[in-house]
């Protein structure tokens, strides 16, 4: 599979998406000005993802860091979104296994609590990580 590197700006966050090296990041502000336009791209990543191991499952534990500083609200949309599609991967079937791991600053509750809502709507193993 490809790598999905998106650099940071100011408006959008650093994307790291490297399956054989075994590295999923995202991390800095999200509120870009096209948002549906941005996270098209993942969405489409990660479901050639889901392709890539329906059709060849290996036993494999898949991490994904989520480091974000803010977040708007049509990014929360989008990152729901992403959230299902690592849900739908997180299969036995496939034989792989999903964490997020939701970074957030100490002082950050509504990040914290951001991320407490997420996991609270999807089947997901979640671990917080505080900063």
């Amino acid at each position: 599979m490809q790598v999905l590197f998106l650099k940071q700006t100011d408006f959008t966050p650093l994307v790291n998406f490297d399956f054989l090296e075994g590295k999923f990041e995202i991390m800095g502000e999200s509120r870009p000005e096209n948002t549906g336009k941005f996270y098209a791209q993942l969405t489409e990543w990660l479901l050639n993802l889901k392709q890539e191991v329906v059709a060849n499952p290996t036993e494999k534990e898949l991490v994904f860091d989520f480091k974000f500083d803010y977040f708007n609200s049509t990014s929360a949309k989008y990152i729901l979104d992403l959230l299902a599609i690592l849900q739908e991967i997180n299969d036995p079937l496939n034989k792989v296994k999903i964490i997020v791991r939701w970074h957030y600053d100490k002082l950050d509750e509504d990040m914290r609590d951001s991320g407490e809502e997420f996991s609270q709507l999807v089947r997901l193993p979640f671990e917080f990580i505080v900063h």
